[in-house]
């Protein structure tokens, strides 16, 4: 009877707790990557779906966008809003309910200016909140956490939701990132528990509801961490995950901090990143000069911080600061680099926005600028570039909730901020640097095709059949093979509109010897040929329509044994066995229902492909010529992604010709015959079809850039 008592006891209590227990916090949206035509907003629908309204400053609808959660994402989804003006004010709404902080302003364009926040280490009590009244005050554009925000000490999945929902749910930062763009990292209280690292037993839990609750651009690889990148005016953001890799791999003096797949996107994105400040952050301190037995830091990983220089003195330490914090001190650290990079490094750490300081963590360091705790901080960095000196200047102040700045440092910067490249047309061949300017030239015909060698050497077309190499040194060609008569083509109709250097012992050539692979229309083969032009390889193309200057567009090799072909006049992409000519995969360019139409502007319509890519994942990237589009296609032939003429803000496209691949993952396109005040080349992010970058050079180079080239990028596709 006493049992039964008490259980009913028990019983009843529970209930009680269930029935009194308050309901998980609801927070608010969440401005998430913004850019000059896109933005991403995180949306918490407890109903299992919302829409997200999106107007104009005259209360004109210009998007809206239905979003489904459900419990497995903690009723959380992220909607992607395309096709916004730059430089524009808009005010949103989720399911028709509003408030004056629901409002974001898309990056104007050209982008010179920006205000970015970095915080670390908060609370969600009365004197963090002033910080991120403060920060918004400030008139930041963005605020990147770095960790430790919120505080959760453990994996459990259902403790990480209801953490980051109360710290999204707080109304002072509830009211800023309702408008302020959000990106962050974490830290190891937000990992999971203190000073851990990527042993941690359920991690994957953690990076569960960080994915859940947070709108960055992109979260690690598909399968860990969750490093991401953004760009603002003149400052590229590269975010490290310095905690899901760490010592996962790696000997106990050799451990690793970033991990592989890590290490080789922050080498691409510094490598080509345009911006003249490239800021590097984290969580944990680039440096070793913290309190006694603390271990999650760079100076724990001797090797991984020489790793870090090793990839600054490939891709440049020009504008580059570190920004880090942790620690609970504010400190200003300059790393002893100037023998090795040209120049010393500036470690900015920022911490914390609550009010609990660490003394021990003012450790002698002899590169220490400035050390002094400071609660309720942060980092305010502005970044701005004069467009007529090409100077850019950073201002990076440490600040408190009451508005005083304790430090500032300022970098300055002549990077450049555009891409350098070669490319023809009107008349000439140039090299153009990151300004803009050029700093070689010569007089040229019309080409279809481009490369850019590692010796620095252009190879190019002259003509219609033949193929030179010049060494811009000697300032002429130095090498041909002219396929009018080589080979067994004398007195034979022949155009060469492709070809590709073949260095030896490399994956797309397995032989010892150099070799040329050239695309000869008319015959309709496909030749390699050595420095003797002897001829070493053949294979037929199977040619609908043929003519010999329209049999092929744009022709590589992308492998040992194929060859993907663009046949402009078949209006067909074609995948051929090397020697037999048999062909493996082909694609027929859709006409999408519509007719024919002449010319070669934006008014002409076909699909007349002119450049076909092989991505990694398999599938085929076709630049559909007077399609006015790219398509990206699967080996079963479905599309799966394109961006069309008009789709672009203020951008219209015409007769599409290349379409490279660039390592930060974005796509380069070129646009031919567009016309005056639509550019030449244009940089895309895929996932939102933001225009991150244009060449116009109209009055240089006219109306017919067919084809450019990119350097100084390593690993680009093309």
């Amino acid at each position: 009877m006493t049992g039964l008592l008490l259980t009913t006891v028990a019983l009843a209590l529970a209930l009680a707790a269930t029935i009194t227990a308050p309901p998980p916090p609801s927070p608010g949206p969440m401005v998430g990557n913004l850019t000059s035509s896109s933005v991403r907003i995180l949306v918490h629908a407890p109903d299992g779906e919302a829409t997200v309204t999106v107007q104009a400053a005259d209360a004109t609808v210009v998007a809206e966008r239905a979003i489904t959660t459900s419990p497995d994402s903690d009723e959380c989804g992220t909607v992607l809003i395309t096709g916004l003006t730059p430089g524009t004010r808009y005010t949103y709404a989720i399911d028709g309910a509003s408030n004056p902080d629901l409002w974001f302003e898309t990056r104007p364009r050209p982008d010179h200016a920006c205000t970015l926040a970095f915080a670390s280490c908060a609370d969600e009590d009365e004197a963090s909140g002033r910080v991120w009244d403060r920060i918004g005050d400030d008139g930041a554009d963005a605020l990147v956490l770095l960790g430790d925000t919120p505080y959760i000490d453990t994996t459990d999945l259902a403790t990480q939701r209801r953490r980051y929902r109360e710290f999204a749910a707080f109304p002072p930062f509830a009211r800023l990132a309702a408008h302020t763009p959000i990106y962050s990292t974490w830290d190891d209280h937000d990992f999971g528990r203190n000073d851990v690292d990527g042993r941690l037993p359920g991690k994957a839990q953690s990076r569960r509801a960080f994915i859940e609750h947070r709108p960055n651009p992109s979260f690690g690889t598909e399968d860990d961490g969750i490093f991401t990148s953004f760009r603002m005016g003149p400052v590229e953001v590269f975010i490290l995950d310095t905690r899901w890799f760490a010592r996962t791999t790696g000997g106990t003096d050799d451990p690793t901090l970033l991990g592989d797949a890590q290490w080789r996107w922050l080498e691409a994105g510094l490598a080509s990143s345009t911006a003249p400040f490239r800021i590097i952050t984290c969580g944990m301190i680039f440096n070793g000069a913290t309190r006694p037995g603390k271990t999650d830091h760079w100076g724990m990983y001797p090797k991984e911080y020489d790793r870090l220089l090793g990839v600054l003195e490939r891709t440049g330490p020009d504008g580059v600061l570190l920004v880090s914090g942790d620690i609970h001190w504010s400190r200003v650290i300059e790393h002893d680099t100037n023998a090795r990079l040209g120049r010393n490094l500036t470690e900015i750490i920022t911490s914390p926005v609550h009010h609990r300081l660490i003394k021990a963590a003012n450790a002698p360091h002899p590169g220490a600028v400035f050390s002094e705790g400071i609660v309720n901080s942060f980092l305010l960095v502005e970044a701005t570039t004069d467009p007529a000196d090409r100077t850019s200047t950073l201002v990076a102040r440490i600040r408190d909730a009451a508005g005083t700045t304790h430090h500032e440092t300022t970098l300055t910067s002549t990077r450049p901020s555009g891409r350098r490249l070669v490319t023809q047309g009107n008349g000439r061949l140039a090299i153009v640097d990151g300004h803009g300017d050029v700093e070689w030239e010569r007089p040229w015909g019309g080409i279809h095709d481009i490369h850019v060698t590692d010796d620095g050497h252009i190879w190019v077309q002259r003509g219609a059949a033949e193929v030179v190499e010049i060494d811009i040194e000697v300032g002429d060609a130095i090498w041909n093979y002219d396929s009018r008569t080589r080979n067994g083509n004398a007195g034979k109709p022949v155009e060469v509109h492709a070809f590709q250097p073949l260095p030896a012992n490399t994956e797309l050539n397995p032989t010892n010897e150099w070799r040329l692979m050239v695309a000869e229309s008319g015959p309709a083969r496909i030749i390699e040929v050595n420095r003797d032009g002897d001829l070493l390889a053949t294979t037929p193309m199977t040619v609908d329509h043929p003519h010999p200057h329209t049999d092929t567009r744009l022709v590589r090799k992308i492998a040992a044994d194929r060859y993907l072909v663009c046949h402009e006049g078949d209006g067909t992409v074609r995948e051929y066995e090397l020697g037999t000519g048999r062909v493996v995969w082909e694609y027929e360019v859709p006409m999408f229902g519509r007719e024919h139409a002449g010319g070669h502007g934006p008014e002409s319509f076909g699909n007349k492909c002119f450049a076909a890519l092989r991505r990694a994942n398999g599938n085929t990237l076709i630049a559909t010529g007077n399609g006015h589009s790219v398509i990206e296609v699967t080996p079963a032939r479905e599309i799966v992604w394109s961006v069309t003429q008009h789709e672009l803000p203020r951008i219209r496209l015409a007769w599409v010709t290349t379409i490279d691949e660039l390592p930060n993952g974005n796509y380069l396109i070129g646009n031919c015959h567009a016309g005056e005040g639509q550019p030449l080349l244009v940089e895309i992010d895929p996932d939102t079809k933001a225009v991150v970058w244009t060449f116009d050079q109209y009055d240089r180079f006219g109306n017919s850039v067919p084809n450019s080239q990119v350097l100084g990028v390593p690993g680009v596709r093309r």
